[in-house]
């Protein structure tokens, strides 16, 4: 079994490549860059559309004030979007759009009675995010124990 060698990447700016953002453009166009022949890769790496995992898009829905205004509300009960939009100061069409972005990230579904449409909290994509963040802390505790015992250990050798 052969051992992984961690490789590390450096992201160049323009100057540091030596050109101008218009050679950086024509180079980025080329199928050789920097002496790689990109010719086999180019074709896939254009025709592969490039997908968000859920948990992100969870945590950018919950970015915005107002959609976490929201989630709040509705902790409490379903409710109509004239409702939900009341304590905002802005028009219920452009309200509407940030109810939609939480309905498509699966945080709130709706349904629409008549003339109107009442939301009610979904909870499976903020456990999934409550899980991610867990798995996270678990991490950095794991990390910073280790990093508190290797201190620990270099204090007693001095």
């Amino acid at each position: 079994m052969s051992a992984s060698i961690p490789l590390k990447v450096k992201s160049l700016s323009l100057a540091e490549l030596g050109c101008q953002r218009s050679e950086a453009i024509e180079r980025s166009t080329n199928a050789i860059y920097l002496g790689i022949d990109l010719s086999i890769v180019l074709p896939y790496s254009q025709a592969m559309p490039v997908a968000t995992p859920p948990i992100d898009r969870v945590f950018k829905a919950l970015s915005d004030p107002t959609r976490l205004a929201v989630l709040e509300r509705l902790s409490r009960g379903p409710a109509a979007a004239t409702e939900l939009a009341r304590p905002f100061d802005m028009a219920l069409p452009s309200f509407t759009q940030h109810l939609k972005v939480l309905e498509d990230t699966g945080l709130v579904h709706s349904q629409k009675r008549g003339r109107v449409r009442t939301y009610e909290l979904e909870t499976e994509r903020l456990q999934e995010a409550e899980g991610w963040l867990s798995k996270r802390r678990r991490l950095w505790e794991r990390r910073l124990d280790q990093l508190d015992d290797l201190l620990m250990e270099l204090k007693e050798r001095k």
